[in-house]
């Protein structure tokens, strides 16, 4: 029974670095699935199909991508290599425990990174190209600032120091990406009573989120679980209809993919015109 169990667990661990090391397929895959249900289902319902948010949608997910391999490779793959050479802990991943654990530390410190990105002005500046589109849909999953490659990286290098491989983080990474495009609908209305609505971040929750109704500012900044909002007084459940977009000047043009809200803080701080 032990020696058929580690068989499992060995065909399961390859699994995961086979997925790992294709991450960008499965991901751009993904999204392009999700997408092509997303529009098909418009259609044959007659709804409209937001074409000009998907474009711009398209413009930040395309130079995130692009930004992608550069960063990660000349710069979160040498400080994870190098960190991962001073780990704490020689990490089971033979365990289960283990990758409870680094589910839950990670969601944690997505909260905390994602909760910072609404209060920190030069952080907002990034962010609020992913809060810019007007009506929701997966597409705007994939609009992602492609400031995130480089911001980002000091919220994760708790990983390779505790003991994580590099491939367990891609991996996390890339499912994290996959329900993050499901949370961005304007389907499932809420159920309070539901379990998952209890403690997963289902789109009611981030439709709130994106909502800019002064009842949902600032508000469920979990990525997965909605735990953390809770425990930390920032979750709100969905009880009117969210109105989507940022407050202020609105980014709605290509080159607002590109720069954010850059140029405004500039702007501001030298008393100059956008």
């Amino acid at each position: 029974m032990a020696h058929e169990l580690l068989h499992v667990t060995e065909r399961l661990m390859g699994f995961w670095f086979a997925f790992t090391e294709r991450a960008p397929l499965v991901l751009a895959v993904g999204v392009a699935l999700t997408v092509l249900v997303e529009v098909s289902a418009r259609f044959l319902s007659g709804r409209r199909i937001p074409l000009g948010e998907m474009k711009l949608s398209a413009v930040a997910g395309f130079t995130f991508m692009a930004i992608k391999p550069l960063a990660g490779y000349g710069l979160i793959l040498p400080v994870h290599v190098f960190l991962y050479r001073y780990r704490m802990f020689e990490v089971d991943l033979w365990n289960p425990l283990v990758w409870i654990g680094l589910f839950l530390m990670r969601d944690f410190v997505s909260y905390w990174a994602h909760r910072l990105e609404h209060t920190v002005s030069w952080l907002w500046a990034s962010h609020s190209i992913h809060h810019s589109f007007e009506e929701i849909s997966p597409s705007c999953a994939t609009r992602i600032p492609w400031m995130e490659n480089i911001y980002k990286i000091p919220f994760g290098l708790w990983m390779p120091l505790v003991g994580f491989d590099f491939r367990l983080v891609v991996g996390m990474d890339v499912i994290a990406a996959l329900v993050s495009i499901l949370q961005h609908t304007d389907r499932f209305p809420p159920n309070p009573n539901g379990f998952l609505q209890r403690v997963f971040i289902v789109p009611s929750h981030h439709r709130v989120h994106h909502g800019v109704n002064e009842t949902y500012l600032d508000r469920n900044f979990g990525a997965v679980l909605c735990v953390w909002d809770k425990a930390f007084g920032t979750f709100q459940p969905e009880v009117e209809p969210a109105r989507f977009g940022i407050l202020g000047r609105p980014l709605d043009a290509p080159r607002d993919m590109i720069f954010g809200k850059y140029p405004d803080l500039l702007a501001e701080k030298y008393s100059l015109t956008v």
